[in-house]
């Protein structure tokens, strides 16, 4: 009897590890296979209160000792890493890829954010900011560079890569030389072996990294962006608004049949159309579009390298956009349109090759503001969603724009008579088109939009031209509207 009750624990035991290896193994989450050969751990044992006192500044990184560096690389990894997990593209739980809501913690976005946090700002023209927080904000861009340069030389899938340029793209708002160096190496293989979703994001960071240029520390001895690596970037950003990547092209999911919405399930297996399709179109636009707003935080019309011999006319590039001309195909759309007058408005004349008479670009800035409003004009609902988000949002875009344009006039090398030409355009424009827009009802109605006034003066100042040359002596520079 007592043998027997020995025994009953052991039989107990028995049946339920039999049960336990009966039983199915757990299926793998999809999405933790496709990404595991990518996966980078996070670092432990960081000085987080040494990082924090470098971000405050109370520890110079003039010139770092290899302790501090380990310390900001060891915090870059901790807040980049994570985008190679795959509990942050789906749920950590879920046996299939299915899209499942997850805690906002557990998205790439807030890892998005908590890089951002921990970044400090350069902003340009602030000679107040300290030393040794514009020396950390070189020495950190540098570490979460590396940081993202781990995560990329893994081969991560295309949801993964995607991201980290998206955080290469919030480290550049910092101003960091190391984030601009980077995103122009990317962009330097846009027509080469540069993926598409990279080209997107890394023409947001591009936008980012010429907004924070601060020319008064281009100086080399200053260890910030240099004139050569801005001059090179806007030259890049520059070249996709002239012409996009063929490669946006040949990755636009086509429908199998036109006019349906069945798409190929392979974008290199489609049928190569003599002409560009309407996706293809609206795909371009939209590579390019990001790529005019990038170029449009250049804060003057000319962009030139150290030596002065390299120069990019970013000025004509945003003025052949707004003025719809022959050479931007495929045909830019308004938003593009909108957009260029932005950075047309932003863009300070330096050129001492720039038409001094401004009436070239006056018009082409009139005839800009003339094809964005047309629609609206003519009662259409416009492009790119309900009136309210579009219309009335590009309105107060381009009234800010403009009535700064409207204040720096005056203080630009123009002669007074293009000053006084620009500045009476500039008030057309804000008081019969962007400000009845800015102030657009509910029910859509702009009240007082007068685009026939854009009309009237554009054809007067158009019939008065004696050149088409946005610059003096240069026919390279005419503009040919459609």
């Amino acid at each position: 009897m007592a043998f027997r009750l020995w025994l009953a624990p052991v039989f107990a035991l028995s049946l339920v590890a039999s049960a336990v290896v009966a039983q199915p193994p757990k299926p793998r989450n999809p999405v933790e296979e496709r990404l595991k050969a990518g996966r980078l751990e996070v670092p432990d044992g960081v000085d987080s209160g040494k990082f924090n006192q470098m971000r405050l500044g109370t520890i110079s990184l003039e010139n770092p000792t290899d302790a501090e560096r380990a310390v900001l690389e060891g915090k870059a990894k901790q807040l980049v890493y994570p985008v190679t997990h795959f509990e942050y593209h789906t749920n950590n739980e879920a046996p299939t890829a299915e899209l499942t809501p997850r805690p906002e913690e557990r998205t790439v976005n807030r890892l998005i954010a908590d890089l951002e946090n921990q970044l400090v700002i350069i902003t340009p023209g602030d000679q107040g900011i300290p030393a040794p927080k514009v020396d950390f904000a070189r020495e950190f861009g540098k570490a979460a560079v590396k940081a993202i340069d781990d995560v990329l030389a893994k081969g991560p899938q295309p949801i993964v890569r995607m991201n980290a340029i998206r955080m290469l793209a919030a480290v550049a708002k910092s101003g960091a030389p190391a984030a601009t160096e980077r995103l122009a190496k990317l962009l330097a293989e846009k027509d080469k072996t540069l993926p598409v979703e990279s080209l997107y994001f890394a023409l947001k960071g591009a936008e980012n990294a010429i907004a924070a240029f601060d020319p008064a520390r281009a100086a080399a001895n200053q260890k910030w962006v240099s004139k050569d690596t801005y001059h090179q970037l806007v030259t890049l950003v520059d070249e996709v608004v002239r012409k996009v990547p063929q490669s946006v092209i040949d990755k636009t999911y086509l429908p199998d049949q036109p006019n349906t919405g069945t798409l190929t399930t392979d974008p290199k297996a489609a049928p190569k159309p003599a002409a560009l399709t309407p996706e293809q179109v609206d795909t371009v636009q939209a590579f390019r579009l990001q790529a005019i707003r990038a170029l449009g935080k250049v804060k003057t019309d000319v962009v030139t390298d150290a030596k002065g011999g390299g120069t990019v006319r970013t000025l004509l590039t945003l003025a052949r956009v707004a003025a719809n001309d022959a050479g931007v195909v495929p045909a830019p759309s308004q938003r593009e349109i909108a957009e260029s007058l932005i950075g047309m408005a932003n863009a300070t004349p330096v050129d001492r090759e720039l038409d001094l008479d401004a009436q070239v670009l006056a018009v082409a800035m009139a005839r800009g503001v003339s094809l964005f409003v047309s629609d609206k004009a003519a009662g259409g609902a416009g492009e790119g969603g309900p009136a309210s988000s579009h219309w009335k949002l590009y309105g107060t875009k381009l009234k800010s724009a403009f009535e700064a344009w409207d204040r720096a006039i005056p203080k630009s090398r123009l002669d007074q008579g293009s000053k006084s030409l620009l500045t009476e355009f500039s008030k057309l424009a804000v008081t019969q088109v962007f400000d009845p827009l800015s102030k657009m009802n509910e029910s859509g109605v702009a009240n007082g939009l007068k685009k026939e006034a854009v009309d009237e003066w554009l054809a007067k100042k158009q019939g008065e031209l004696k050149a088409n040359a946005l610059y003096k002596n240069s026919d390279a520079t005419k503009l040919t509207p459609r």
